[in-house]
């Protein structure tokens, strides 16, 4: 009898906070790491990521995220799992935003490129030498078909932007005109399954975690 492979799914989980992070502030293509706090504070996953028992990690290849996928190795959660760096999971450059925050944007001399980029108009605007919307669904494809490809449970250990965009773009029901405003908070993890043409579902034990 042939062997029936486990269908894939995918969790996905923002790296944990940086001081940048609780500053507000965009941090798209720097290298800034993980928080004293922040390592405790991802110790709330761990008991689901045990309970759904990944079987290979990828990981974004800026310091946060790979720091974060550290902390985890650590743990009964990912002891033993294979974790590999997929470039393809890097931030969304934030250009001329980098380093600043909201309020700043809003009053500084870059308002009305912030405003225009807050705006979903024209497959949403690039930041000033940042990347594009566009650009970065293409590289959450990617992960996702690769994800798909591999069959079994996928750990995506990655950003805020690049996961909402992820989730906008190729999850069913999703608006991607909703990408700037979904809160996706650091450490928590998401979970998706695979379904027909491409598209992906919010698993059961995303309910539980995902508030």
């Amino acid at each position: 009898m042939d062997r029936v492979l486990k269908p894939a799914s995918v969790c996905l989980l923002r790296h944990a906070a940086t001081p940048w992070n609780r500053e507000g502030r965009f941090l798209g293509r720097g290298d800034i790491g993980i928080d004293d706090a922040a390592r405790h504070e991802i110790t709330d996953a761990v008991a689901d990521l045990a309970r759904w028992a990944p079987d290979r990690v990828l990981v974004s290849p800026a310091l946060r995220a790979r720091q974060t996928a550290a902390e985890l190795e650590h743990t009964a959660a990912l002891a033993g799992v294979p974790c590999e760096i997929d470039a393809d999971l890097r931030e969304l450059d934030f250009g001329a935003f980098e380093g600043l925050t909201r309020a700043e944007l809003a009053a500084g001399h870059l308002s009305a490129a912030f405003d225009r980029w807050l705006r979903p108009e024209h497959e949403f605007a690039a930041a000033p030498g940042g990347e594009r919307y566009a650009h970065a669904a293409q590289r959450a494809e990617r992960v996702l078909r690769r994800a798909r490809e591999l069959g079994g449970r996928t750990l995506l250990v990655s950003h805020g932007y690049l996961l909402k965009i992820l989730l906008a773009s190729h999850t069913a029901g999703a608006d991607p005109g909703d990408v700037r405003e979904t809160h996706l908070p650091n450490g928590v993890p998401v979970f998706l399954t695979a379904g027909t043409e491409g598209q992906w579902h919010r698993s059961a034990l995303a309910v539980s975690v995902d508030t």
